[in-house]
């Protein structure tokens, strides 16, 4: 008898509020949720995951985007750097500052695209350096002691404006890439 009973399994079925008769379901698990539910539940739980993976996705997307635009402003202070080394070999004239005043005015753009870099200085010193250029005749004016003086000022007035831009332009270069490495 045993052996039959084993072959046709028992089900547990519960009864509705209507009757002991009327049965509502078939095996249910944990404390009656029953197989339609588990299947609903899964479908939740995957939808979830699928939007969380989706959601990182476009995160991640964003953030190589943005790490992407720093690009050609750490190109363009490396491009200053360049510049400033080889204004720093000789005397700078006033014609020898239209590359890095045109680079002045980029940067004075790449200040209101990235508020958290510190360009704002860079575009102070480079408006200061450019006081401090020498005519573009000096070499043709005859030497006086007043005027030998005046050049030699602002020969060390550059040197000093040369040293203080290349310290600031490094610290932006220093944050740009430190913004490019937590994004």
């Amino acid at each position: 008898m045993t052996a039959s009973l084993q072959a046709f399994p028992v089900q547990d079925i519960t009864y509705s509020p209507l009757g002991p008769d009327v049965a509502v379901g078939g095996p249910t698990l944990l404390g009656g949720i029953d197989g339609p539910m588990w299947a609903a539940i899964a479908t939740i739980v995957g939808a979830l995951v699928t939007v969380a993976v989706f959601a990182l996705q476009l995160r991640k997307r964003r953030i190589e985007r943005e790490a992407e635009e720093l690009l050609p402003l750490r190109d363009l202070l490396c491009s200053v750097l360049l510049l400033l080394d080889d204004l720093d070999r000789r005397e700078a004239t006033r014609a020898d500052l239209a590359l890095l005043l045109e680079m002045r005015s980029r940067i004075e753009h790449a200040v209101e695209a990235w508020p958290d870099i510190p360009l704002a200085p860079i575009v102070a010193l480079i408006t200061a350096y450019e006081t401090t250029a020498l005519p573009d005749r000096h070499h043709r004016l005859r030497p006086r002691r007043d005027r030998v003086g005046q050049l030699l000022q602002l020969s060390r007035k550059q040197g000093a404006a040369i040293g203080a831009l290349r310290t600031a332009l490094l610290e932006a270069k220093r944050v740009t890439e430190e913004l490019r490495r937590r994004r």
